[in-house]
C-alpha cells in the first residue's frame, strides 16, 4: 500500500496527489520524512547524483529497506 510519495520540490511537498479512481488523496513528503520500505521510480542519471546522495544520506540499502526502478 501507498502511504505516501516522496519530493524534494518544496512546491509540492505538503500537498496530497488525488488518484481519481480510489478517489484517495496520497500526501506529497520530503524524502528525509520517508519511512522504510521505499519504492523509488526516478530515471537514474537523471538527477546529477542528487537522488544517489539522498538514498546515501538515509543509509538505505538497495534490496533490503529501498528499491529502485527505471
Amino acid at each position: 500500500k501507498v502511504v505516501a510519495f516522496c519530493d524534494v520540490n518544496e512546491k509540492k511537498i505538503g500537498t496530497k496527489h488525488h488518484d481519481q479512481v480510489t478517489r484517495i488523496n496520497i500526501p506529497i513528503i520530503h524524502f528525509r520524512d520517508a519511512v522504510p520500505p521505499i519504492v523509488c521510480c526516478v530515471s537514474m542519471g537523471r538527477t546529477d547524483g542528487e537522488l544517489e546522495a539522498n538514498v546515501r544520506s538515509l543509509n538505505l540499502v538497495h534490496g533490503v529497506n529501498f528499491w529502485h526502478f527505471i
